[in-house]
């Protein structure tokens, strides 16, 4: 399992790229289905006192149709309010089941049910424009590998 989280190259909390999870993310069980986790992370941005629709997703293919095995969502916040959200994010996403594995150097990515998620801000992205002070939160659930 690997996860790639593209243009987030930053310096926040919980960002990270070419992620490898640890032996113990092998864990196996019953898969969940796209819808079932999009609406999991819209919960967990919600928890966090964010609203989900002010925010984006990449995960749409043409049509309107999810992607299969991905579901991710990315908001612009002042960056205090961003590192505060994905504390929010993380512990929810524990409250909820989502079981966490250190990656190191203040990494989590966290599995449930054949998906992994990871959560993060960063102050420099190459998707969007960000001003001083600014930071890009992402939400990114994953199947590769899973």
């Amino acid at each position: 399992m690997a996860l790639v989280l593209t243009g987030c190259t930053g310096t926040g909390t919980g960002t990270a790229g070419g992620a490898k999870p640890s032996p113990t993310s092998t864990r196996k069980a019953a898969t969940a289905d796209r819808d079932t986790v999009d609406t999991e992370v819209r919960a967990l941005v919600r928890a966090a006192g964010l609203a989900p629709a002010r925010g984006k997703t990449t995960s749409i293919t043409r049509d309107g149709v999810g992607h299969p095995g991905r579901v991710d969502w990315m908001m612009v916040l002042d960056t205090p309010r961003a590192e505060r959200a994905v504390r929010a994010v993380q512990a929810e996403a524990e409250r909820r089941g989502w079981h966490p594995e250190p990656l190191g150097e203040g990494k989590i990515m966290y599995g449930k049910s054949g998906w992994m998620l990871m959560v993060g801000s960063s102050a420099s992205a190459d998707v969007v424009a960000l001003r001083a002070g600014e930071s890009l939160l992402t939400v990114f659930a994953d199947t590769s590998g899973a």
